[in-house]
């Protein structure tokens, strides 16, 4: 619902103005175009503007672009561990819809288990990633190779 109000400033030249009040304009929009806006977002800024907002958080969760760049995440304490549970939030709430691109920059010191990284590789997988970067150190890589040469979608 939209309401508009007219009236007069309180200045001392009577000015007409119109104030909109109601619906965010942003949520009207279709799906594909508040994606397309997400999209022009890095991963973590895209997130704190979903926060706000239950479309936004519908529509971040459709994302087909995930880069993860720990040299670009916010300097907080304990940052790898940090770094590591905003990766595992990702994955464990992105929708099933297709990944184009998954992107992992790790920093020097992110230290991950095994298992974390290879689950993230799995996700990527399961969303039929089209593009998959791996930046730093990898571990755990004995299944790592099988996965991604079966991948399908690269």
């Amino acid at each position: 619902m939209v309401q508009i109000i007219e009236g007069e400033s309180s200045s001392s030249k009577r000015h007409r103005r119109t104030i909109i009040r109601g619906a965010n304009r942003l949520s009207t929009l279709p799906q594909h175009i508040l994606t397309e806006i997400l999209s022009r977002l890095s991963t973590v800024e895209a997130a704190r503007v979903s926060f706000g907002s239950r479309i936004w958080m519908t529509t971040w969760r459709l994302l087909p672009n995930l880069v993860f760049d720990y040299s670009q995440f916010p300097n907080v304490v304990n940052k790898a561990h940090s770094f590591v549970r905003f990766v595992d939030w990702t994955v464990a709430h992105h929708d099933e819809s297709d990944v184009k691109t998954f992107e992992l920059q790790l920093g020097p010191t992110t230290y991950c288990e095994a298992s974390i990284k290879y689950q993230w590789v799995e996700f990527a997988i399961r969303h039929n990633v089209q593009k998959l970067v791996l930046h730093g150190r990898v571990c755990g890589t004995q299944n790592l190779a099988n996965s991604i040469f079966s991948c399908r979608s690269l």
